[in-house]
């Protein structure tokens, strides 16, 4: 089965299922979510792992389920979970010997990220 995507206020080309489930997938967790976003914002689309891991920490609202993650608890979720999984999927670029991530801009991530409202870009504890 395929379906067809939008862009702008048309339609065009097409997706399969396993290629919207994995990009839905991707953009479900509100950390991948805002690291895409910071990086993809970033000045030529990278930054270290430190300054990613300070940007996520400083953005990252205080809930009612308790304070922000510490910052060392960011860095180990994103180095072991979530920047290998954005990288198994060319999302982004990540190699562990320079700590540098370089986004990898791809037209069904975009189209998802833009469609996402700002509030729901943003991590919450349920995406701990």
């Amino acid at each position: 089965m395929s379906y067809f995507y939008a862009s702008g206020n048309h339609w065009t080309g097409s997706m399969t299922d396993k290629s919207l489930d994995a990009c839905l997938e991707l953009v479900a967790d509100g950390y991948r979510r805002r690291t895409i976003e910071c990086v993809r914002n970033a000045d030529d689309h990278e930054m270290t792992v430190g300054e990613l891991v300070e940007t996520l920490h400083g953005t990252e609202p205080i809930t009612v389920s308790g304070p922000r993650p510490d910052p060392r608890q960011l860095h180990i979720q994103l180095v072991h979970t979530h920047l290998p999984k954005l990288a198994e999927h060319d999302v982004v670029e990540y190699d562990p010997e320079d700590d540098v991530v370089r986004y990898r801009p791809d037209p069904r991530i975009e189209r998802l990220m833009d469609s996402i409202p700002d509030a729901l870009a943003r991590p919450t504890s349920e995406s701990r």
